[in-house]
């Protein structure tokens, strides 16, 4: 499993929604990030949305140029245990960060 963490707080504190926030504008390497299949939202080292990456599904922001828009559907509620344990096992801290990689 390939993750990308991007922290939304920011975003939701001026009320845009978990997707929207999680969806655009992340200073992020456009090839390495393709090679990843799922993102997930985070607020105050808390999981708040789960995600997964369409094939290609990082591309050239629209709006901001040197960053990237995630093209997103929900995962479903087997995907989201599965992160879930994933972390947990890998003792993976959700805290301190804009944006980081998991494998």
């Amino acid at each position: 499993m390939k993750i990308i963490a991007v922290n939304i707080g920011k975003s939701l504190s001026k009320g845009n929604t978990v997707i929207n926030s999680t969806r655009r504008a992340w200073k992020l390497d456009l090839e390495k990030a393709n090679g990843f299949d799922k993102v997930i939202s985070i607020d105050h080292g808390i999981i708040t949305g789960y995600f997964n990456l369409a094939p290609n599904g990082v591309r050239q922001d629209s709006r901001e140029p040197n960053r990237v828009y995630f093209n997103l559907t929900p995962c479903t509620s087997a995907e989201k245990l599965a992160i879930d344990s994933f972390i947990k096992v890998n003792r993976i801290n959700l805290s301190g960060f804009v944006t980081k990689y998991i494998f």
